[in-house]
C-alpha cells in the first residue's frame, strides 16, 4: 500500500513525526540494517564515520586472528588427549587429527607475535608497528594449520563472526596507513550496540527516527520506554542461526531465542495496535545451511514434517511459527508483516524498505484521522 494511491483530508505544511524500533537477538543484523536505512533515505556516512569504521575493522581483523591461534591451541589439544580411538568414526578421527592444527615453527612465532599485539591502542593501527602485524597476519591466513582451524569454526567457544573471512582476505589493504573502507566494508563491520543508536531518515514527507537497541540479554532490560513510545517495530531474525547457541548461554538456541523474544514483544498491551515487521535476515547464509542441516534441528521447529531441502517451504514454516505467536488482540487490528532478506544487499533493502515505510506512513496517516480509508 502506497500513500500516493490514497485521499489526504489537507496537505500538511509540516513532516509527520514517526518512532521505529529495531528490535532483535544480539547478531541478527539490526544494526546492518540501520546502516542501510542511513544509506538510503538518511545523511549517509561521514569522513568521520569512515575513519571511525577503520579503526573498529582494524580492531576486527586482530581479534579474528587472535581467536583462531587460540582455538587452534584448544583444537590441538582436544586432538592429542582423543587420539583418534576405535570409538571415533572416520569423520571424527579426520577432524581430530592433531597434525591437521599444528602451525609449524615459523607459523607458531608468528601466532606469539599476533597474541601480543594490542587491539586497543589508542588512536593507532593495530595492525602496523615495528611487528608488521598485518603482514603477520596475512602470512598465518595462509597457513594449512590456520585453515584446519578456520573450518572448525562452528565448535569455537568463542563465537568467530561470519565476516571474518571477508576481512582476513583483504587483511593487506585493511593494514594499510591510507585505507579507508567501503560502503561494504562499513555493512560487514561488526560492533556490539551498546544502549541505543538513532538513525534519522525522511520518506515521503515523513521525518522518521530508527533506534537500533542493542539484543544482548543485559540490554533489552531498557527496551520498553522505547517500545512504548514507537509508532512500528522492526523485529530483525537471523534465518540460519536455527541450529547455533546463543553467546551469552551456549545450551539455549538462538532461534528459540528469538521466538520467545518476538511472542513478549508481542504480548505486550503497548504493542496491539503497532505494525510489527518481521525481517527474516541472513538469507544467504540460510539458502547454503539448509543444504546439509535441516531446521528441525532447532527444538521449536521439530515437528516440521515438510521438505527438508525447500527453501520457501521451510521458510513459510519460519514465519508461521514467528506468526503464531502475535495472536490477533481483542477490540484491536493487528498489522502483521515479513520480508526475507539479506542485509548487505543494499538494492533489495532498499526496496523492501520502500514497501515498510509506505505502509508505516499510511498507517499513521490514518490513526492520525488525516487519511481516509
Amino acid at each position: 500500500m502506497g500513500v500516493c494511491s490514497s485521499e489526504v483530508s489537507e496537505p500538511q505544511s509540516t513532516p509527520i513525526k514517526n518512532t521505529v524500533v529495531l528490535l532483535g537477538s544480539a547478531g541478527s543484523g539490526k544494526s546492518t540494517l540501520s546502516k542501510q536505512l542511513l544509506i538510503s533515505f538518511g545523511a549517509g556516512f561521514s569522513e568521520g564515520d569512515y575513519a571511525s569504521f577503520g579503526r573498529i575493522i582494524r580492531t576486527r581483523v586482530l581479534e579474528y586472528m587472535q581467536t583462531l591461534i587460540e582455538e587452534s591451541k584448544t583444537l590441538h589439544e582436544r586432538a592429542k588427549k582423543s587420539g583418534g580411538g576405535s570409538a571415533a568414526s572416520a569423520e571424527e578421527k579426520s577432524m581430530m587429527s592433531e597434525a591437521k592444527f599444528e602451525l609449524g615453527e615459523k607459523g607458531v612465532e608468528m601466532a606469539e607475535t599476533v597474541l601480543k599485539a594490542d587491539a586497543y591502542v589508542e588512536n593507532a593501527n593495530p595492525l602496523s608497528g615495528i611487528n608488521s602485524v598485518g603482514e603477520l597476519i596475512a602470512e598465518l591466513w595462509k597457513n594449512t594449520g590456520i585453515q584446519a582451524v578456520y573450518s572448525q569454526r562452528k565448535h569455537f567457544k568463542k563465537r568467530l563472526n561470519e565476516n571474518a573471512k571477508f576481512f582476513l582476505d583483504k587483511v593487506k589493504d585493511i593494514a594499510h596507513q591510507d585505507y579507508r573502507p567501503t560502503v561494504e566494508d562499513i555493512l560487514r563491520c561488526r560492533q556490539r550496540t551498546v544502549g541505543h543508536i538513532e538513525c534519522a531518515i525522511e520518506y515521503q514527507g515523513m521525518d522518521c527516527s530508527v533506534y537500533d537497541l542493542g539484543g544482548q540479554w543485559d540490554e533489552r532490560r531498557s527496551w520498553i520506554p522505547f517500545i512504548n513510545r514507537c509508532s512500528s517495530i522492526l523485529f530483525v531474525v537471523d534465518t540460519s542461526s536455527y541450529d547455533e547457541s546463543l553467546q551469552e548461554d551456549r545450551k539455549k538456541n538462538k532461534m528459540s531465542d528469538a521466538l520467545l523474544l518476538f511472542e513478549q514483544i508481542a504480548s505486550m498491551k503497548a504493542v496491539e495496535r503497532k505494525p510489527i515487521v518481521l525481517f527474516l535476515n541472513k538469507m544467504d547464509l540460510f539458502t547454503e545451511k539448509i543444504k546439509e542441516v535441516p531446521i528441525n534441528r532447532c527444538e521449536e521447529f521439530a515437528e516440521y514434517e515438510g521438505d527438508l531441502h525447500d527453501e520457501e517451504e521451510n521458510l513459510e514454516y519460519i514465519t508461521g511459527a514467528f506468526f503464531s505467536r502475535a495472536p490477533a488482540p481483542k477490540n484491536a487490528r493487528r498489522i502483521l508483516m515479513h520480508h526475507c532478506l539479506c542485509a548487505l544487499d543494499t538494492e533489495a533493502v532498499s526496496k523492501i524498505f520502500e514497501s515498510v515505510l509506505s505502509s508505516i506512513v499510511q498507517t499513521s496517516l490514518e490513526r492520525g484521522g488525516l487519511l481516509r480509508t
